[in-house]
């Protein structure tokens, strides 16, 4: 598009909107060249439509930015376009005779979510600092389209203004600006001076707003993730049999990948790689990350306690394994590039150990979630700081004491755990390796604060017979290296059975390998001949068929293959009918004249009260609270299970607010039963009795033939299941 900027008039500028600051006294303008630095390198966090904005050049000079624009489009060998940037030049040049010689300006691309039916923006941001004001002007867009919300296609101005009662910010746009850029100076009136005063006001939101995707770039993001999610995501929510929400966990992991393809590739570039990184992902669920990452070429298994429905759908050509994996010297993956940990839970802190102890050149990428330490839930340690953020903290100082250089970034992703560790590089040597090790053995033995397992390699309690079943390590090294069994096996402390075994067999000790030891820590000359090799592990006790292998943390509990039901319907029923009487009965009490309503019957009917959640808690008896911590969501979940009596939202329970709906099902003639099966409104009519008929002092507001729920047992029918 070219911007005709004679229909502009750059010196007369209107006011067309103000937002008043609250906090005027402390509002300073440094806050104000925060905010506005916010929307200028960040402008994603206001216009959702945009994936990010890439600073193409930033300088002090009026004439250096427009030699940078000139200069794009010389490379992008676009005519039209350097016309209109000449006339840009024009139009800036007699701009920049009231501009204050303190200026700050920047080239940049405002890059949109959705390239194919939007186009990147081209414009040039002037921070007049001496004036207090910016400058916004549009250079052109580098595409076809026009049609972008929240792409401003004409010049607009933010000033600070310090009056003597009140500060506040304007936002102004050239005179007799014409109709058809309303809806835009509505938007920006809207949304953008809304957040800009917020930042203005608040230096901890301003200044500590983080970048995500930091690792990547945000333009090759853009394209790719639409790229994979046209390509993979559309077709999966069709055919998604399980019973979680597609929308979200599909497009979550399309976004994952979409990182980690790009993390690989800009690794890939910078190492020289041949290949493509190979991976595994450690508690993979449903298995569709690692669908997209071997469908883009990538060889790599997932590897869960529990088989999904969706498996089969993959193909045969998408390695997925029922295993149920414990931390120890039988669970390493010295053959591949990456380990993966997305919503790891409890094997979370142990990901960066696995990794370390692999081999030396084993990576990972770690999305922690749920708070779990070694072997037990993790324990708060800085009160100061929220227990995520707490809980972020530790998993980045694990991965510092297996000696990675740990990188942390945001994704973009639907969840509120976002951020994410990449470990691509070691702060130590190959050959420094065993000390890395002694250093990981003795944070572990004092975080699960137990007798340090014997890790010298002398014995184990039970002997294995060589034809044991492998360790699912073994199993996927035996797959790709049958030519060569011993490449691909390693000892707890990395070094490659076959290198073990060659330096112990020289009887010297030449090289790298020291025989006393050996690097492994777990070989010795006594008996090294007579390694099995089945076993994929150095073995050093006198008999050759005793494996080494064990846990590294005996107080750990690796998942069960069955998923226990945890969502309050297991409970009993007496405690869940307790509970439920009990929050009813506080919220009729609560009560007050304003919250009678009434009814069609005539009838006053006491809609109750409001109660925080925290305030039931501590109405509920201490063994009543253990149940339910138990269960995921505690006493949230249960009362949201009686979604037909209470509705829960911002911290609070109240009675339903759409008891006609909810009571006799208008608003949904069919829903999903627990079996994932569609269960017909018909089939639960009065299969259960209204609480509000039992238990209300007015009864049900409804009448009974209205009710879903039966009035008395003479109405109670039998559940029919089909």
């Amino acid at each position: 598009m070219e911007f005709e900027y004679h229909k502009f008039d750059l010196h007369s500028w209107l006011d067309v909107g103000k937002h008043a600051l609250a906090n005027s006294c402390v509002t300073r303008t440094s806050q104000f060249w925060m905010a506005l630095k916010v929307w200028t390198e960040k402008p994603q966090v206001v216009n959702k439509a945009l994936c990010s904005a890439k600073i193409q050049s930033k300088s002090n000079s009026v004439q250096e930015c427009l030699s940078c624009v000139l200069n794009l489009y010389r490379t992008e060998h676009d005519l039209p376009k350097i016309l209109v940037a000449t006339t840009l030049s024009e139009e800036v040049a007699k701009l920049s005779s009231v501009l204050s010689c303190d200026t700050e300006i920047y080239v940049r691309d405002l890059i949109p979510k959705k390239l194919d039916r939007m186009t990147t923006l081209r414009d040039i941001v002037i921070f007049d600092k001496a004036n207090t004001c910016a400058y916004f002007l549009p250079v052109c867009h580098l595409g076809k389209s026009t049609s972008q919300r929240g792409s401003q296609n004409f010049p607009y101005r933010i000033r600070f203004l310090q009056e003597s009662n009140q500060n506040c910010i304007l936002l102004q746009t050239p005179a007799k600006l014409s109709p058809e850029f309303q809806s835009s100076v509505d938007w920006l009136c809207t949304h953008l001076l809304t957040k800009l005063g917020k930042w203005s006001q608040d230096d901890e939101s301003s200044g500590k707003l983080r970048h995500s995707l930091r690792l990547v770039q945000a333009d090759e993001y853009s394209v790719l993730y639409q790229h994979l999610k046209e390509k993979h995501g559309k077709r999966l929510v069709k055919i998604w049999p399980e019973s979680t929400d597609p929308q979200k966990f599909v497009y979550e992991d399309v976004a994952i990948a979409t990182y980690l393809l790009l993390l690989w590739k800009q690794e890939a570039a910078t190492k020289q790689l041949n290949k493509k990184q190979s991976f595994v992902d450690l508690g993979c669920g449903n298995g569709l990350l690692v669908y997209i990452l071997t469908k883009e070429g990538h060889t790599g298994v997932g590897l869960d306690v529990r088989k999904r429905k969706i498996w089969s759908l993959y193909g045969p050509d998408v390695e997925l394994k029922e295993s149920s994996i414990v931390p120890s010297d039988r669970h390493l993956f010295p053959e591949y590039d990456w380990l993966i940990g997305n919503h790891s839970d409890e094997l979370t802190p142990w990901i960066p150990v696995m990794a370390a102890r692999s081999s030396y050149r084993c990576r990972y990428f770690l999305l922690p979630c749920c708070s779990h330490d070694f072997s037990r839930k993790f324990v708060r340690r800085d009160s100061k700081s929220s227990q995520y953020r707490d809980y972020l903290n530790y998993v980045k100082e694990i991965g510092g004491i297996c000696g990675f250089n740990v990188e942390e970034d945001i994704l973009r992703i639907p969840s509120t755990k976002r951020i994410c560790f990449v470990a691509l590089t070691r702060g130590h040597t190959e050959v420094e390796q065993t000390l890395v090790d002694e250093r990981i053995s003795a944070y572990i033995d004092g975080r699960t604060m137990a007798p340090p397992a014997p890790r010298d390699g002398r014995t184990t309690p039970t002997p294995a017979p060589r034809d044991a079943e492998r360790s699912t390590s073994e199993e996927l090294a035996a797959e790709r290296h049958d030519e060569d069994p011993l490449s691909a096996v390693s000892c707890s402390r990395h070094i490659p059975v076959s290198k073990c075994l060659a330096s112990a067999s020289s009887g010297s000790n030449s090289g790298d390998v020291p025989v006393s030891k050996g690097l492994c820590g777990l070989c010795s000359t006594s008996n090294s001949r007579d390694v099995p090799v089945s076993q994929g592990l150095c073995s050093t006790s006198n008999s050759g068929d005793v494996p080494v292998s064990q846990s590294w943390a005996a107080e750990f509990e690796a998942r069960g293959k069955v998923e226990p039901v945890r969502n309050c319907t297991k409970l009993n029923r007496d405690v869940v009918r307790r509970v439920v009487d009990m929050v009813g009965a506080e919220l009729i009490r609560r009560g007050s004249d304003s919250d009678y309503s009434q009814l069609d019957d005539g009838r006053c009917w006491n809609r109750g009260g409001s109660l925080p959640i925290q305030q039931v808690a501590h109405m509920l008896e201490a063994s009543t609270l253990q149940q339910l911590k138990r269960e995921c969501g505690g006493l949230q979940t249960l009362l949201k299970n009686h979604r037909n009596i209470f509705t829960v939202r911002e911290s609070a329970v109240k009675f339903t607010d759409n008891l006609d709906s909810s009571h006799t099902g208008s608003s949904a003639k069919k829903r999903k039963c627990n079996n994932n099966a569609i269960c017909d409104a018909a089939l639960l009519y009065k299969t259960k009795l209204c609480w509000f008929h039992d238990k209300h002092p007015q009864g049900c507001p409804l009448m009974a033939d209205k009710c879903n729920f039966a009035h008395g047992q003479n109405e109670l029918r039998i559940r029919i299941f089909k």
